[in-house]
């Protein structure tokens, strides 16, 4: 499974008809979704009641080219968790450079390096697990994810 899905589709409507024919879609029907809507752009994601940590949300940037709108979505995670994860893999990638970079100085000095051994041990097992811990999260969210390009290709199809 990818890690973020694209979804690339042309639609021969103007931007403005085009966008609100998807935000219709999920105000006027009782789906599982809700949307936020900036200028040129919509998030879709879970209601607050069907959200997990793992659910997935999808991006739409909306460009208007010639007379048709090209959309262009992306779906993976909410911004906080990419940020979380982002900040974990640099947070035990650094401990376990740091710490292997800090036990071969002291070795190569003559000196004890168990402690600094230990913690670059601890680093690589932790950015292991969290590159387990995302393959779980895709996981999980399989369904959410198809669900979500289901109903944009759906969405379209029905313009």
């Amino acid at each position: 499974m990818k890690l973020r899905p694209k979804y690339i589709k042309h639609v021969e409507k103007d931007l403005s008809k085009t966008k609100e024919l998807l935000v219709s879609k999920i105000e006027n029907t009782q789906s599982q979704l809700q949307c936020e809507v900036y200028d040129s752009h919509i998030i879709v994601k879970y209601r607050k009641e069907l959200h997990k940590v793992w659910s997935p949300q999808i991006n739409i940037t909306f460009r208007q080219v010639e007379k048709r709108t090209r959309i262009r979505g992306s779906i993976g995670p909410s911004g906080e968790i990419w940020l979380a994860f982002v900040f974990f893999y640099f947070f035990f990638a650094l401990l376990f450079f740091g710490a292997a970079s800090f036990s071969l100085v002291q070795i190569s000095l003559g000196h004890s390096a168990e402690i600094a051994i230990y913690v670059s041990i601890f680093g690589l097992i932790a950015l292991t697990g969290m590159y387990l811990i995302s393959f779980i999260g895709q996981y999980k969210s399989k369904k959410q994810i198809l669900y979500l390009y289901h109903w944009i290709e759906e969405s379209l199809k029905k313009e």
